[in-house]
């Protein structure tokens, strides 16, 4: 019996590929390499993870911060591989909370509306006082560190 079968593929755009030699499962080591040290050639890769979204709750979450607290500051952060654009709410004591927005506008407009001072992060940097809450909460002072 042949380690190998007879397999015609087709690409993303739905156009038909050459027919290709596919092993079965049998001849696979643990490592998924063929037997005789052969790497399969038309392996599908993982995916890299979604880019997660701004939700309702981060909103509200963002909301109930910046009533809860006084001189609360919003920096703004611009998107990256990982994450679309964040906003850290910086009170005065220096607690401070990061949560997904939609966009850089969408963020001001929320700091407006909540009426917290608003800036762009990767412009002003962030304040001393986000600083000092962090060295405190790793030092083990009181709370819990990011809420």
């Amino acid at each position: 019996m042949s380690a190998t079968r007879q397999v015609r593929t087709a690409d993303r755009t739905g156009r038909p590929c050459p027919t290709v030699a596919v092993a079965n499962d049998e001849s696979r080591t643990a490592e998924g390499q063929l037997e005789g040290g052969a790497v399969p050639l038309f392996r599908r890769r993982a995916r890299p993870g979604q880019v997660r979204r701004a939700e309702s709750t981060d909103v509200a979450h963002l909301t109930s911060f910046a009533r809860s607290h006084t001189g609360v500051e919003a920096f703004i952060e611009p998107p990256t591989a990982v994450s679309t654009t964040t906003v850290v709410f910086v009170a005065n004591t220096g607690e401070w909370t990061r949560r997904r927005v939609h966009d850089a506008r969408a963020a001001h407009e929320l700091a407006n509306k909540l009426g917290v001072p608003s800036y762009d992060a990767a412009v002003v940097g962030y304040p001393q006082r986000m600083r000092d809450w962090n060295a405190r909460k790793s030092a083990g002072g009181n709370g819990s560190g990011e809420s």
